[in-house]
């Protein structure tokens, strides 16, 4: 149970931080929404990020990178410790 709480309190440090670093130095603009405008935003921003950023890493590192570990190594337990250092 403590390994679950010490993680628990990392991801909720390292969020705290991260919001407050970007919240402190770049554009403030999320202040000037109306409450119509965060509920719209805040998933459409999501959708967009999934898009521009998750997705394509999932597909250099699924269809990329997997194959050429393989290949590589000849071992699926050596490719899989590959990647998951990647």
């Amino acid at each position: 149970m403590s390994t679950f709480r010490n993680d628990l309190l990392l991801i909720v440090v390292v969020i705290v931080v991260e919001s407050a670093f970007e919240l402190a130095v770049f554009d403030n603009t999320l202040f000037s929404l109306n409450a119509h405008q965060i509920p719209i935003g805040a998933p459409l921003t999501l959708l967009i990020f999934i898009i521009g950023t998750v997705l394509p890493t999932m597909i250099l590192i699924n269809a990329i990178l997997l194959p050429r570990y393989l290949a590589l190594s000849g071992s699926r337990i050596t490719t899989v410790q590959g990647c998951s250092r990647t």
